[in-house]
């Protein structure tokens, strides 16, 4: 597949010991890279990189999914059961109340009604949609918690 159509790259990282650590999707790896090496804990033991190419978004994301499932990267939490893997952040991190959940939603509308009122890119409406449904599942999970 030739690099220079595609847009989309899946990529999967792996330590010093050839496991796979991470699998992700970027339109940059580079870029990509660094936002790893600033934010995960375990970027460091980033060794090697192997990349792969995709001319959808779309491809690309079903891939990345099957990919998870299948191969069950050490650091990919979404798609992925590992549960010896849980960053400090998740562990501490507060429960949500409903009413902050509310409060989330009047943001997310407000984005979505502007939204629709310009030309965004792609990128930007699925990121406003993954926060409706992750709104969506947490307001599920509170209420199931609650009971």
């Amino acid at each position: 597949m030739s690099k220079t159509k595609t847009t989309h790259i899946l990529y999967r990282m792996w330590n010093a010991k050839e496991e796979l650590i991470y699998i992700g999707i970027s339109r940059s790896a580079i870029v990509r890279l660094s936002q790893h090496q600033q934010t995960k804990e375990w970027a460091t033991e980033i060794h090697n990189i192997t990349l792969e190419y995709f001319y959808s978004r779309e491809l690309c994301k079903l891939a990345e999914t099957k990919a998870i499932k299948s191969e069950k990267p050490k650091y990919n939490i979404v798609h992925n059961q590992n549960w010896d893997y849980i960053p400090q952040r998740i562990i501490e991190m507060p429960m949500p109340s409903i009413e902050s959940l509310n409060e989330e939603r009047k943001e997310l509308s407000s984005a979505m009604a502007k939204a629709s009122t310009k030309t965004l890119s792609p990128w930007y409406l699925d990121y406003l949609y993954s926060e409706q449904i992750r709104l969506d599942k947490l307001e599920q999970h509170l209420i199931r918690f609650k009971k």
